[in-house]
């Protein structure tokens, strides 16, 4: 902060890099929030559903199928299930239902239902409907429902109805662990993509976010990042260098201090980057270690510090 003329106390400005550090922090965690609440989302609407699908090894390529019933009904003791649902947590009250027969051939389009024969003998007891039935659902996806604009259940109704009418068949995919899961369509490529988009692109920005955030605000990662034990190491080396140097003048400077008092050289006490308690030693910007040799009266040395260096000077020349 500097002074006005005023003596008024003027604000530090942020510089043009503060500026964009706090803004990019702030985008930053407010990625880490969006990806964690995208995740959860995904969980049960895109990752769930597309594990289900793979878990159930449908076939790659489609066979053909005929519809042999079509009904929207209304009313909830009506639909025990549903091929499309419009929304997957709401109250079944109106449902489509398409029921298909298939056969493994592969599908060729522009094929007619009557010219086939081999069809697959679907025929058991239904708990659903309470039946033995001879077909099995079509379901949309593995989960039978959706959300608009994506899933239409209403043009997914007429659109097989019409199939139906025309005595046409169409292409769909079977599971190989349940021949009575039919579904409309199956992708293996985008449903794996859907797995990995699903779990690598929100939880990947969270990380990233999380790791530039804690690089610049976690004093510890930026120790561990420019390595400052190793700095500390060498300061230390350093240090022992510059102690091992003054140890050898300490001979010369207690015979300097026996004029007055005769010491020997493991008297002098070496203290290091602290203040010194002797009143005749007060320039802290000349001494790096400061000793103790023996006090008069005064708290003082009996030796003038100008005594010492120059006598320290001139051994160290000669």
């Amino acid at each position: 902060m500097g002074e006005s003329e005023d003596g008024d106390v003027e604000p530090i400005k942020a510089t043009r890099l503060e500026e964009i550090k706090y803004y990019t922090s702030v985008t930053l965690g407010t990625l880490c929030i969006v990806c964690i609440f995208a995740f959860l989302f995904l969980v049960p609407f895109v990752l769930d559903p597309a594990i289900s699908t793979l878990s159930h090894q449908f076939r790659d390529n489609p066979i053909t199928c005929k519809a042999s019933y079509v009904q929207a009904k209304i009313g909830s003791s009506k639909c025990n299930w549903s091929s499309c649902r419009e929304g997957c947590t709401a109250t079944m009250y109106k449902c489509y239902q398409v029921r298909v027969i298939y056969s493994l051939r592969p599908y060729v389009n522009g094929t007619k239902a009557s010219a086939i024969t081999d069809w697959v003998d679907l025929t058991r007891f239904d708990e659903k409907e309470n039946s033995t039935v001879r077909d099995t659902p079509l379901l949309i996806n593995i989960k039978g429902c959706g959300y608009p604009p994506t899933v239409n259940c209403q043009s997914f109704t007429e659109h097989y109805e019409q199939v139906m009418l025309n005595d046409d068949v169409f292409a769909c995919y079977v599971s190989e662990l349940n021949p009575w899961i039919v579904l409309e369509e199956y992708s293996f490529s985008e449903t794996v993509g859907s797995v990995v988009a699903s779990i690598v692109i929100p939880n990947g920005l969270f990380l990233i976010s999380l790791i530039v955030l804690l690089y610049w605000y976690c004093p510890y990662c930026q120790a561990r990042c420019h390595k400052y034990e190793t700095q500390n190491d060498e300061d230390d080396i350093m240090d022992q260098k510059d102690e091992d140097e003054l140890r050898i003048f300490t001979p010369t400077l207690g015979k300097i201090a026996g004029v007055c008092h005769p010491i020997q050289a493991n008297d002098w006490t070496w203290r290091k980057k602290i203040r010194p308690i002797s009143p005749c030693f007060k320039d802290e910007q000349r001494h790096k270690y400061y000793h103790h040799p023996p006090y008069n009266s005064n708290g003082c040395s009996s030796i003038s510090e100008n005594q010492i260096w120059k006598s320290l000077y001139s051994s160290t020349t000669s």
